[in-house]
């Protein structure tokens, strides 16, 4: 017997104040979001013979987002603002030219501008299963496995046309600095696209043994692979004191990457041995009336909320680049990583 099944449900909203993407918390700002979820699922089931059922079900999970795409403000570009702006200038090189707009300025209890953040997000899961099962006698045996791949890919827009902050470092008052054209910073950003990805694979076998017409045991034996995340072009980094990277020579003392020695692209090992023992059983003593039941396993899981986005946008992958305090002139270009920095990299397009 097969069966499919397909879910989709997609949503939009206008959100007026986008404080939580960086925007502005005053009217005439508005960005939007919206998204869209789909879900296919599909299973075959089969009879062989008269004891023996074989299940192999397969899904496919699709959610992508566009949160704060900025709307409110945009079209007005800086230089009719008063910026100087281009390369070779002492002032703002903007990176996304189709959505200048009001400039993006915070001050202490406000903030005024074009939406700065926005975070497109397409997230990919696929599921294989499989699973077995067969009586025999008194015993009833099930085997199966499981395969689990999934794609987070990102591209988060992050002040890419700039931002000014007055906090009032100048006179103590933000709004005076303002008047006098003496941001506390400035920050400017170019993040990379970023592409996690992570697999699971999970193998079991079971028997369900009735030993007698009120005793019943259960014992088995799960194996999982829970391999950590990695980025699909190696787009992270971590340290390991007075290790000099081979992949990028010009970072500090203990800053590595995949392909440097003993690194894997996962940064850390998968748990290859991660066998994990089931055994339970159920009694009824006397009439029937009362069950008695005892269990004992051991469960491998991955850390809940611990994924590779925590290394998203680290040097040398789109740092962004703040200006301090003292009177402003915005950086003339925001430089890609060289080997005067880094080392060379290239821009990778946009592939959810």
């Amino acid at each position: 017997m097969m069966s499919a099944y397909y879910f989709l449900d997609g949503w939009s909203q206008n959100n007026p104040y986008p404080v939580g993407q960086g925007g502005a918390n005053v009217p005439g700002f508005n960005a939007l979001n919206s998204g869209r979820a789909q879900l296919l699922a599909l299973g075959d089931t089969k009879t062989l013979g008269s004891a023996a059922v074989n299940e192999f079900h397969f899904s496919f999970m699709r959610d992508a987002t566009d949160l704060g795409k900025p709307s409110g403000g945009v079209g007005m570009s800086l230089a009719s603002q008063g910026f100087v702006v281009g390369q070779n200038t002492p002032g703002i090189v903007p990176l996304s030219p189709t959505t200048e707009g009001v400039e993006s300025v915070d001050f202490n209890n406000f903030s005024v501008g074009t939406n700065t953040n926005e975070l497109k997000q397409v997230n990919n899961t696929f599921q294989w299963r499989d699973g077995f099962s067969k009586v025999l006698g008194t015993h009833t045996i099930k085997a199966g496995a499981e395969l689990h791949y999934d794609q987070v890919n990102t591209n988060p827009i992050a002040q890419l046309n700039g931002n000014f902050i007055f906090f009032g470092s100048e006179t103590g008052v933000d709004f005076a600095d303002f008047l006098l054209g003496i941001p506390s910073q400035y920050n400017q950003s170019q993040l990379q696209t970023f592409y996690g990805r992570n697999k699971y694979t999970g193998l079991y076998a079971q028997d369900s043994w009735r030993v007698t017409k009120n005793l019943t045991l259960n014992y088995g034996l799960r194996w999982d692979r829970i391999e950590p995340w990695y980025e699909k072009y190696n787009q992270i980094a971590t340290f390991e004191p007075g290790r000099q990277s081979v992949v990028f020579p010009c970072p500090p003392a203990g800053n590595l990457f995949p392909g440097d020695p003993a690194v894997p692209r996962t940064i850390g090992p998968p748990g290859n041995l991660d066998f994990a023992p089931r055994l339970g059983l159920a009694w009824s003593p006397g009439s029937g009336k009362t069950s008695i039941r005892a269990s004992y396993g051991i469960f491998y899981t991955a850390i809940e909320a611990l994924t590779i986005g925590i290394s998203s946008a680290n040097a040398p992958y789109g740092p962004p680049i703040p200006a301090p305090h003292r009177r402003f002139s915005p950086p003339r270009s925001l430089p890609r990583p060289t080997a005067r920095t880094w080392a060379s990299t290239s821009r990778f397009n946009w592939r959810p």
